[in-house]
């Protein structure tokens, strides 16, 4: 589907606002006609290019190209996921799948969402997700063909958390964001956040600990990672589903494996080896946790690879 052949949700108070089971899908929402300009929804009220209050049933975007939203160049955020917005009520079944949310219709150039609020860093961004009233998580992006959303070159964070908002991070590709000391994932902001001891915090996302890189090294295509994940029996939702990505400043390119860590290696390091698509080569490597509850990380701090076969 080309860009004008979408529908235009452009230059309004909000772009959309899900009032009810919608499905939002094809269209260009903060753009112009063309999908490499910007229209900006929200200048007058810095309200988000689409809202999801109260409601159940809820899809934005999809899994095929047709279906693909490119939500970029709004006043502050792409998307925000308020469940007391409209009515209150619980967020069940929402998914958001397959977008382009920060680039134009071709995702490969920035059109970013947010703006620079003088005396502070930036205000808007990808994804915003404030105060749920019970889980489950909300699974932004997918493993499966198409699932993934491309969030990026934001003016603001990738994804934030505000209060005690849940969600899972399957798939995504999440960088070269603006948020405070770059950050694509922010759960317990602002800025990129340290692990604590055990994982005994808690807030969005449980505060969940990211994974520690302790070795990475390349031999042929195979790629060996040990790393560990602080995160003590006593605090924890078993199994977490740790997945790599190839490092773009700081965010997640291309998923290049996955690991289940169970209670057994609690605290303690393990070793993966991944499979690396030809010509790979010392690629840097992040990392996220997900817990069993549906709970991610923020990405750990990139790693560079030792590539064990240089004068081969």
């Amino acid at each position: 589907m080309q860009p004008w052949q979408r529908n235009l949700l452009s230059g309004n108070a909000c772009g959309v606002m899900a009032s009810g089971p919608s499905i939002i899908e094809g269209n260009l929402i903060g753009t112009d006609a063309s999908g490499t300009f910007a229209i900006p929804n929200g200048v007058g009220n810095n309200w988000p290019g689409v809202i999801i209050g109260g409601r159940q049933n809820v899809r934005v975007g999809g899994t095929l190209p047709a279906a693909r939203n490119v939500i970029s160049g709004n006043q502050a955020w792409g998307v925000c996921i308020w469940p007391s917005f409209g009515g209150g009520g619980a967020l069940e079944n929402v998914m958001i799948l397959g977008n382009y949310i920060g680039t134009h219709w071709s995702g490969t150039q920035p059109l970013p969402n947010g703006f620079p609020q003088t005396g502070f860093t930036q205000f808007g961004g990808g994804i915003q997700l404030d105060n749920m009233p019970i889980p489950p998580a909300y699974v932004i992006g997918g493993f499966g063909p198409g699932e993934a959303n491309l969030i990026a070159y934001n003016r603001g964070v990738g994804i934030v958390t505000f209060n005690t908002a849940h969600f899972d991070n399957p798939g995504n590709v999440i960088h070269h964001n603006r948020g405070l000391g770059r950050t694509n994932v922010d759960i317990s902001g602002p800025g990129p956040s340290a692990n604590d001891p055990g994982d005994a915090d808690g807030g969005s996302n449980n505060g969940q600990n990211h994974p520690e890189f302790i070795a990475a090294t390349q031999s042929g295509n195979q790629l060996t990672i040990t790393y560990r994940v602080d995160f003590a029996p006593v605090n924890s939702a078993y199994p977490l589903r740790v997945d790599f990505y190839r490092n773009i400043l700081g965010g997640s390119g291309m998923r290049i494996g996955q690991d289940i860590y169970t209670e057994a290696f609690a605290q303690a390091g393990r070793t993966v080896v991944v499979t690396l698509p030809p010509g790979e080569n010392g690629i840097p490597v992040v990392a996220l946790a997900t817990d069993a509850n549906g709970y991610s990380s923020e990405y750990a701090a990139a790693f560079d690879v030792l590539f064990e076969n240089h004068f081969e």
